[in-house]
């Protein structure tokens, strides 16, 4: 508990939802690494569905054919997987109790996004007032982070595809952005 409180709010968003530690599980049950999260153009839908979390009052669309696992225990947000259970996109939200705003946030999260397993090689960051946004390449995989601060909330979506999908990922990093607001 320590550590967490060390390394700030951001730190400790991230750390919960295993960010930093390699460790996919966020709800009751497993979640299989995304080493091997292949998903075709054409098995990224159009379509989209909803998942709203009562806790902290964000929405976030998520293409149909993706999988919405149980919230994580303490209701903060849920992971999506595809048909084979390879997590694609998280979605989750903690309070700013330090009142360190979307600064603070943004420059605590790139930190630790160094420190990541695989490291996140970040190719594009953007700090606005009420948001940031983080894009870069995970091992195989290629990764977009989208968090704003609303109403003294952080929340975040992010998506992680294989880095041959380039349509996939766009789709996904085009979703967060529009419903992520």
């Amino acid at each position: 508990m320590k550590r967490i409180l060390s390394i700030g709010l951001p730190g400790a968003w991230l750390l919960m939802l295993g960010a930093c530690t390699g460790n996919n599980k966020m709800a009751t049950g497993s979640v299989k690494p995304v080493a091997n999260s292949l998903i075709s153009p054409a098995a990224v839908s159009t379509q989209n569905n909803t998942d709203c979390n009562a806790r902290f009052g964000f929405c976030i669309d998520y293409p149909k054919n993706l999988v919405a696992q149980p919230e994580s225990d303490n209701g903060d947000g849920r992971i999506f997987t595809d048909a084979r259970g390879n997590e694609v996109m998280r979605a989750s939200g903690i309070t700013d109790i330090n009142g360190e705003g979307i600064k603070g946030y943004y420059r605590e999260a790139l930190k630790l996004d160094s420190l990541d397993s695989p490291r996140l090689a970040i190719t594009t960051s953007l700090q606005k007032e009420n948001f940031c946004e983080v894009t870069g390449e995970k091992g195989a995989q290629l990764y977009f982070r989208r968090t704003i601060l609303k109403g003294g909330v952080f929340i975040s979506a992010s998506c992680q595809v294989d880095d041959r999908d380039t349509a996939a990922f766009d789709r996904l990093r085009t979703l967060i952005i529009k419903s992520l607001k």
